[in-house]
């Protein structure tokens, strides 16, 4: 028994990044399987050794995945550093045997849930993004209760908060060379954060998008800048010129 639909790639994902935000279910081109009884993000597994063994191999891989259901207990965890670390450090030139040999889990293991190290860079990919959109979805939930300057500083977590997980984000759709990809995300990102502006109510409606635009370049300067030795006093002057930015909108309004 294994994942509906995904006989031959047990691990991959069944949700287009593109539409977890919205809460979507939509097909990535892969037939859509029957309901069953398990679900590892969007992928229903038929029985319980499949659901664990999956998130087994997730965990190992990228140790910042959090099982959406108890996990069982476990003999052999490993003590894996992230292989999104290794995609940081090498980018295309990462090989499968390394990311086994760093993750400390067997060849055999690895290749059986991701057969190819494109399996692993999209399932990467989507547990970031995923990850992404569900802070923009709660960021956006509180918005109204949140000063300006609480609200700058919300949105800057964004980047500062996943600072590695959004550098390996860059890394990895550079080895999709998938330019859809890439205009995708950054349009959610652009609507997410327009989504918060007016859930704030910091912006007119109308005027939301082009704020939502100014904004996540100050966003993406922060998680650029957080990368960088000796970059603190740079980002608390961001810090402090968005807090003034939100402050002054709220003011006008």
């Amino acid at each position: 028994m294994g994942c509906s639909g995904m006989a031959v790639m047990p691990c991959c994902r069944s949700i287009n990044t593109s539409a977890v935000r919205r809460g979507d279910s939509v097909n990535m081109g892969i037939s859509r399987g029957q309901e069953t009884q398990h679900e590892v993000g969007g992928l229903k597994c038929e029985d319980r050794l499949a659901y664990e063994n999956c998130e087994d191999a997730l965990a190992k891989v990228n140790p910042g995945h959090r099982p959406q259901a108890p996990a069982r207990p476990r003999s052999r965890r490993g003590d894996p550093e992230a292989a999104t670390q290794l995609f940081i450090d090498q980018g295309a030139a990462v090989t499968m045997t390394e990311i086994a040999a760093r993750s400390g889990t067997a060849i055999g293991s690895l290749y059986r849930f991701f057969p190819t190290r494109d399996a692993l860079v999209a399932t990467l990919l989507e547990r970031y993004t995923e990850d992404l959109y569900r802070a923009l979805t709660e960021l956006e939930a509180r918005a109204a209760t949140l000063a300006p300057d609480a609200l700058a500083d919300a949105l800057l977590g964004l980047a500062l908060d996943r600072k590695a997980e959004r550098t390996a984000a860059l890394v990895l759709v550079e080895i999709t060379g998938d330019e859809a990809l890439r205009a995708r995300l950054r349009e959610d990102m652009r609507q997410g954060v327009a989504d918060i502006l007016r859930q704030a109510g910091t912006v007119p409606a109308a005027q939301a998008s082009a704020a939502a635009e100014a904004v996540v370049l100050l966003i993406k300067a922060a998680g650029s800048l957080a990368l960088q030795p000796g970059s603190q006093a740079a980002l608390d002057e961001l810090r402090q010129l968005l807090r003034h930015y939100l402050e002054q909108r709220n003011r006008s309004r």
